[in-house]
């Protein structure tokens, strides 16, 4: 991405062409950033503080420090901000080039937005002030309004371009994967319309669905499988969806940020989700109303009742899932009776790689220092609880 912005730059300083061109040239470089800070969002969640103003510089700095996470948020923010106000959403892009938007300005600026909100409401617990500003103005600018806002990865039907799921299920010749029991059971417990998108059945036509024990030795063949659907070689890959959106402004109601109805949001998140994997309209009305569905009945606090459905929702995008189980502590989740080493949790980031350790040992060893230790029980910063 630096690299595609910086062939941008140098094109638009010695351009020659009409006004609309130039326009179009501008849009790429907002796009770009856009996608970098979407990048290294994922980074921040995944390890906390990173290497960020000296990162992707290697005749610079060749062993980068690491920049704190909360900064880092508050600068991809900005930069998101920046980006998608500088759109110019008369004006196309990419084109066709674009697989995601097709080159459609108006969409990658509701994208953007959407992101904002996303890392705002991941920060409120450790900066509520700041949180609630960005993520009105987030709003305010325009978010996801629709499915059909939703960002998705097209991929090609043949390797290398096709989805890494297909990849891994399907060209790898493996038969291992499958669902786990918490998730499954869950499911079941709702009796879930989605769980024929999800999983086969198991025994074949039973309507029934098991999942393998968590965190243990399963016989492949003893369960439920992942439906074909999911492998694909070109299922779309998933960045954000509408449903997330509305998940979030679920949370903003009950965290104060916004005004609504937080029911409402949550009914809306639900429901595109279960569009998303084309359930009836007569299925979605009866779940909706399901005592253990429904906002008003459905057990627990507000962040149960979103944290269980989010958790479900995200089925086929396991680390927005992980991202919305660390920030609202639901489904209540154990690590399995067998772990790795002393883990005795779920963990709740990664390790840095150990590649760290051995090329940037002084500045891994700062930012393990300044986290307390390298463990993946260890909270990120927005992880307050």
């Amino acid at each position: 991405y630096k690299e595609a912005r910086n062939l941008l730059v140098s094109q638009k300083a010695n351009f020659v062409g009409t006004a609309e061109e130039a326009i179009a040239i501008d849009n790429k470089i907002a796009i770009i950033d856009i996608v970098s800070a979407y990048s290294y969002g994922i980074l921040v969640d995944t390890f906390g503080d990173v290497p960020y103003t000296q990162a992707l510089d290697i005749l610079n700095y060749p062993l980068p420090q690491y920049d704190d996470a909360q900064t880092i948020y508050k600068d991809l923010i900005a930069k998101l901000t920046a980006a998608s106000n500088s759109l110019d959403t008369s004006v196309g892009s990419f084109g066709s080039a674009d697989l995601i938007y097709g080159g459609n300005t108006a969409s990658w600026a509701k994208f953007a937005n959407s992101l904002r909100l996303r890392m705002a409401i991941n920060m409120h617990d450790v900066d509520a002030a700041y949180a609630t500003t960005q993520a009105n103005a987030a709003i305010t600018d325009g978010i996801f309004t629709s499915s059909a806002d939703g960002a998705y990865m097209t991929y090609a039907s043949t390797q290398p371009n096709a989805n890494p799921l297909y990849v891994d299920l399907v060209a790898s010749g493996r038969n291992d994967f499958i669902p786990a029991d918490t998730f499954v059971n869950k499911l079941n417990a709702l009796q879930d319309p989605r769980r024929a998108k999800y999983f086969t059945e198991f025994p074949e036509g039973s309507g029934q669905y098991l999942g393998g024990k968590y965190g243990s030795v399963n016989v492949y063949g003893s369960f439920s499988h992942i439906t074909t659907t999911i492998q694909a070689p070109t299922y779309p890959g998933v960045l954000l969806t509408y449903s997330e959106v509305e998940f979030l402004l679920a949370e903003a109601v009950e965290r104060g940020i916004t005004a609504g109805s937080a029911a409402t949001h949550y009914n809306n998140a639900v429901t595109a989700s279960l569009q998303d994997w084309n359930v009836s309209n007569t299925d979605i009305a009866a779940y909706l109303t399901k005592p253990e569905v429904a906002y008003a009945t459905a057990a627990g606090t507000w962040k149960q009742k979103i944290g269980e459905q989010a958790w479900i929702a995200y089925y086929n995008r396991g680390f927005e899932a992980w991202t919305s189980y660390r920030r609202l502590d639901f489904p209540a989740l154990v690590a399995p009776a067998g772990t790795f080493g002393d883990i005795t949790e779920v963990p709740k980031r990664y390790s840095y790689p150990g590649i760290e350790q051995t090329l940037n040992k002084t500045n891994y060893q700062a930012a393990v220092s300044k986290l307390g230790n390298d463990k993946v029980t260890t909270h990120v910063f927005w992880d307050k609880f």
